[in-house]
C-alpha cells in the first residue's frame, strides 16, 4: 500500500536540527498539514504514480508544471505608469513550492515591443528559502515559499516605455539555484585542486534552469478619474 509515512525517514529532519523554527528538510510535515493530508492522497499519488519508480521531482519539468497554476491580470496604463499583478498557485504540489532549500522559482516581469523583451523594464521576484551557513550555523535570510493550497501574488508597477506594447511574464525554475551560490562562494575562496571539479559543479547547476510558463498580455487603457 501507498503511504506517505515510508517517506518520512529520508523527507524530514527533526525539529532539533530546526533554523528559525523550520527544518531545512521539512517535506513530510508539509504534507501532513496540507488537504492532502486530510483527504488521504499519499506521497506516492504523485511521485510514484503507475507505479514509477522514478521519482520524479524538481528536475523533472512536467512534475514542476503540474504543480502550480500562474494566473496574470490585465496589463493597465495609468498616468504613464504600467501595472499589472499576477499570482503563482500551488495547485498541484502537496508541500510548500519548492520544499527544500536547494531549488527556486524566479518570476520575471518585463514590458515588451515588436523587437521583445525591454530589458530596463524588468522586475523579478525569487520564490525560495534562502539559507546561508556561517560561523558553524545555517541562518535563514529569507522564506517566500508556496505552501500547498496557497499563493505568491506579485504586483508590477512601472514608468511605460514608449516602445512598449505588452508585458510579458516568464517563470523560471532553478533546481539547483542554492548549490549555484555555494559553488561560487568557494570558488571566490582560495583556489585549490577543488576548483576545476567545482566551476564544472557550478555550472551545471547554473544551467539546470527551465521555463515553467510564458505568457504576454497586451497594454490596456486604464480608468481616467473625474
Amino acid at each position: 500500500m501507498a503511504r506517505g509515512d515510508f517517506c518520512l525517514p529520508c523527507h524530514s529532519l527533526p525539529l532539533s536540527v530546526a533554523v528559525n523554527g523550520r527544518p531545512l528538510l521539512d517535506t513530510w510535515r508539509e504534507w501532513a498539514a496540507s488537504s492532502y493530508f486530510a483527504q488521504g492522497t499519499q506521497c506516492q499519488d504523485c511521485h510514484m504514480r503507475d507505479g514509477f519508480h522514478g521519482f520524479p521531482g524538481a528536475h523533472n519539468h512536467t512534475q514542476v508544471r503540474d504543480a502550480i497554476e500562474v494566473r496574470i491580470g490585465d496589463a493597465s496604463v495609468n498616468g504613464g505608469k504600467v501595472d499589472v499583478e499576477f499570482e503563482i498557485i500551488n495547485r498541484g504540489a502537496g508541500h510548500h513550492f519548492p520544499t527544500t532549500a536547494t531549488p527556486a522559482a524566479v518570476v520575471i516581469l518585463d514590458q515588451v515591443g515588436r523587437e521583445g523583451a525591454l530589458s530596463h523594464t524588468s522586475k523579478a521576484w525569487v520564490i525560495a528559502r534562502t539559507v546561508r551557513h556561517e560561523d558553524g550555523a545555517w541562518h535563514e535570510l529569507s522564506d517566500t515559499r508556496i505552501p500547498a493550497g496557497s499563493s505568491f501574488v506579485g504586483t508590477y508597477a512601472a514608468a511605460r516605455d514608449p516602445r512598449a506594447e505588452g508585458v510579458e511574464l516568464r517563470l523560471w525554475f532553478f533546481p539547483d539555484w542554492h548549490y549555484a551560490g555555494l559553488f561560487q562562494r568557494l570558488l571566490d575562496g582560495r583556489p585549490d585542486k577543488r576548483s576545476p571539479l567545482l566551476r564544472n559543479a557550478q555550472a551545471e547547476a547554473e544551467t539546470s534552469g527551465f521555463i515553467v510558463t510564458q505568457i504576454r498580455r497586451p497594454l490596456k487603457a486604464g480608468r481616467v478619474s473625474h
